[in-house]
């Protein structure tokens, strides 16, 4: 799997104190280093040039530098010209609060790894990019490039929203043949749509049928090590997220654990089962220690005494108790029953009060 550049990086060097003289460079001053990135001249004078423009990036008249550092990083043919043009770049437009610049977009299809990568986290920093940057997106997603396919989905909602074209790129990578591209559409879906259903259904399958989620790979191959470490902090992140939702989000989280209650599925109905029975305590987020969430730790039970969650209160008026004792009579598929079976123990803990 391709190595990427986190966005903490790219927020690092944001946060980088580049040097700027006292007085800051005068317009002359800037004018004659930027016409020394011209590709006719030499590569060790654009290097330099390229070299003060990144130490002035904090300079009032900086934004004199924006026009050629787009051209040196749509012509330069050195890479690592390229690099540096982007995080100028980058730097100079995050500062004077501006949308992302159109050739930091068009960078992230660059041909270097190096270039690509780092301009995708630099424009994962930006809400607003500038026109233009939807058709560059788009052509990203449907790349032959796994990172640019599912690197650029973010980035691709806040340019354009729920445009149609944007839902049906998005759509289509939710069957990629890479888990990660598909984990990141099912996310970006959710960015577009605000669909908390659809993103439930696929945070369930991550919990209760992780295995049908990975991709067709040797499980020992560094591929396919790197795709079981993803999926266990998607399940950590997911089991964040709904006790999250427990609280901001009850009545929509509720009202789709009860629609999956009666999902023809037995994963849907067994998965719904136990996050209802998980959700009907108040939990503190801020005392969660991330990793006790992973599936192969042993849950340990809460400590009295007991606060009903707000969407706890919600599954009370919806008579949740209700279904469960359905499914734990009656549901034909015993992993179904069994859930049921824990949430109504767990609901008498608590909601009883």
């Amino acid at each position: 799997m391709d190595k990427r550049w986190p966005l903490l990086v790219a927020a690092f060097l944001v946060a980088v104190p580049f040097s700027v003289a006292q007085s800051g460079p005068t317009d002359e001053e800037f004018q004659s280093r930027l016409a020394k990135l011209d590709v006719k001249n030499k590569k060790d004078d654009r290097l330099e040039a390229l070299r003060w423009i990144q130490n002035q990036t904090s300079a009032k008249n900086a934004g004199l530098a924006v026009a050629a550092l787009s051209k040196c990083i749509r012509e330069d043919p050195e890479a690592d010209h390229r690099r540096r043009a982007v995080e100028a770049l980058g730097t100079i437009a995050q500062t004077r609060k501006e949308p992302c610049p159109l050739a930091l977009v068009e960078a992230v299809r660059d041909k270097s790894d190096d270039v690509n990568s780092l301009a995708c986290a630099w424009v994962g920093l930006f809400d607003k990019l500038a026109p233009g940057s939807v058709d560059v997106l788009l052509r990203c997603a449907s790349s032959d490039n796994e990172p640019q396919r599912g690197d650029c989905l973010y980035s691709l909602v806040r340019a354009g929203g729920k445009d149609e074209k944007i839902i049906a790129a998005i759509d289509k990578l939710q069957k990629d043949k890479e888990y990660g591209v598909r984990h990141n559409a099912q996310i970006a879906m959710f960015q577009a749509t605000d669909n908390l259903e659809q993103l439930l259904r696929y945070m369930i399958r991550v919990q209760q049928d992780p295995e049908s989620m990975l991709s067709l790979l040797d499980k020992n191959s560094q591929t396919g090590k790197a795709e079981r470490t993803l999926l266990n902090l998607v399940q950590i992140g997911g089991a964040l997220r709904k006790i999250e939702w427990s609280e901001t989000r009850a009545d929509d989280y509720a009202a789709a654990l009860m629609k999956l209650l009666k999902d023809a599925s037995p994963v849907m109905r067994r998965g719904a089962a136990q996050d209802i029975g998980a959700s009907a305590a108040k939990v503190d987020i801020k005392d969660i220690d991330p990793l006790e969430l992973a599936p192969a730790k042993k849950k340990a039970e809460p400590k009295e005494p007991l606060q009903k969650s707000k969407v706890g209160i919600m599954l009370e008026k919806l008579k949740a108790d209700e279904r469960l004792r359905e499914l734990r009579d009656n549901d034909p598929d015993e992993s179904v029953r069994n859930a049921a079976r824990t949430a109504l123990e767990r609901w008498q803990r608590v909601l009883k009060k």
